[in-house]
């Protein structure tokens, strides 16, 4: 049976990728044909997921395009807006308080961009973690730029002053070089400026990160999006 590429819901995906290539290339030309960033596109074949190592199949693919839904820390407090939005919900809290929110969209491999605007509030930290280092508070653990611009692991300060405060209306970019299996490269950018590279992390091998915002008080609102870094001359 000849590939038959089809959006979940309905309609047909035309496509030039041919079976047996790797599902990277199909998943990046489906991107491109509806309009999205790869990493949103997932690709499934019967009942099995495929990654992008995987040989395309013949036969049906489905398509489901992620809506870049915001996961909640345990707290409650996180409401997914839709479309890359979100918002820490409840009532005001007293004291060194941190709400952190996970966009579900897997970043593996390559090169990857992502950038966060802050829509309201001041001093959030913006960055990335792992599903399994997720968590509500000083529990989550990762790699992140913000506050006063600084760099930090989600609890302690790895490199103070690496860039401006981050407040209401900033735009941070996150620039990821995955390319190592067990490592990720991190290049920040701010309202349009890279700042270059600021953290190597460790990961482990070969798994994904997921774009993390870490808010400070109820009413902060943010919008991700998915999208190629600014060019040269922003820099």
């Amino acid at each position: 049976m000849p590939l038959q590429v089809t959006k979940l819901g309905g309609g047909e995906v035309e496509v030039t990728v041919e079976v047996g290539r790797p599902v990277k290339e199909l998943r990046s030309e489906v991107a491109e044909k509806l309009g999205v960033d790869a990493a949103c596109v997932g690709l499934a074949h019967g009942s099995t997921n495929l990654a992008d190592e995987d040989p395309v199949p013949d036969g049906v693919v489905n398509v489901l395009v992620s809506k870049l839904a915001w996961i909640d820390d345990g707290t409650g407090r996180i409401e997914d807006m839709g479309g890359g939005h979100c918002r820490i919900g409840g009532e005001a809290v007293k004291g060194d308080t941190k709400f952190n929110a996970m966009c579900d969209v897997a970043l593996t491999d390559g090169e990857q961009y992502f950038e966060v605007e802050v829509c309201s509030g001041t001093g959030p930290f913006i960055g990335i973690a792992t599903k399994k280092s997720f968590g509500p508070g000083y529990k989550l653990k990762g790699a992140f730029l913000g506050g006063p611009g600084n760099l930090a692991d989600g609890g302690a300060l790895l490199r103070g002053g690496f860039s401006k405060e981050v407040v209401q209306g900033a735009v941070i970019g996150v620039q990821l070089d995955l390319k190592t299996e067990d490592s990720v490269g991190m290049t920040f950018w701010h309202d349009g400026r890279c700042l270059g590279p600021g953290i190597l992390a460790s990961r482990p091998a070969g798994e994904a990160v997921y774009p993390v915002v870490s808010a400070r008080s109820a009413g902060d609102a943010f919008t991700l999006r998915l999208c190629p870094p600014p060019g040269p001359e922003a820099v």
